[in-house]
């Protein structure tokens, strides 16, 4: 119902801005306004609606419920005790309910008691269990080194290292004769050339006869 007067109210709006008379515009206007109002009245019920106390199907008013809470709180309730048990085996029952709580109880640590002790015997079987692995594959190693020949470097290192070859001393250099000491001596004032052979005629093939030997230096004239 109240999503019909919004449709009805949005229609009037449209119809208000359509019609070219004044007078039939504000009618309209003040029609849609009405049906908006309407659909606003049925939304603020339909959340909000209004709660009644019924007592034996007879509705209470406002009133009625706030003198009830006047009396309420001017007459407070009293605890009344309970009466006492009239079972004979009443406490022989509470007795057996406390031994069935404390077995109970016992059972439940027993219990997570039972649970530890098998994680403790699960866990030592696992670490047993590796320390078996480890101790397999060790010897598998150990196993595998004794068939396996002899490294070269192995070899290398412990053979025997021969004695140090003995380093012959280097000869001292002789130096070379000084020309100068021959009498090639260029800043020297004569030139003292070293003395030459006499040239055999004979020896190098000169058969033309020679009246007088030759000599180093000229006759003067």
């Amino acid at each position: 119902m109240s999503w019909l007067l919004l449709a009805l109210s949005l229609a009037v709006f449209c119809v208000a801005w359509s019609v070219h008379s004044p007078l039939l515009m504000v009618l309209c206007m003040l029609a849609a306004l009405a049906a908006l109002g309407g659909f606003a009245w049925l939304r603020y019920k339909l959340l909000f609606p209004e709660r009644t106390v019924a007592i034996d199907d007879t509705p209470m008013s406002a009133e009625d419920i706030r003198r009830m809470r006047d009396a309420q709180a001017a007459n407070p309730a009293v605890p009344t005790p309970l009466p006492a048990a009239s079972h004979p085996d009443a406490d022989q029952m509470r007795a057996a309910a406390l031994r069935v709580a404390e077995r109970d109880a016992l059972e439940q640590q027993h219990a997570e008691a039972q649970r530890r002790i098998e994680e403790m015997e699960r866990r030592a079987a696992e670490a047993e269990q590796r320390a078996t692995e480890m101790a397999q594959r060790l010897a598998e190693l150990q196993q595998r080194e004794a068939q396996q020949p002899a490294s070269p470097i192995a070899a290398v290192r412990h053979q025997n290292v021969p004695p140090p070859m003995p380093v012959p001393t280097p000869v001292a250099h002789v130096p070379k004769p000084n020309l100068r000491d021959e009498g090639w001596n260029p800043y020297a004032g004569e030139v003292q050339a070293p003395a030459k052979p006499a040239i055999d005629p004979k020896a190098a093939g000169l058969d033309v006869p020679m009246l007088t030997p030759l000599r180093d230096d000229a006759e003067p004239t």
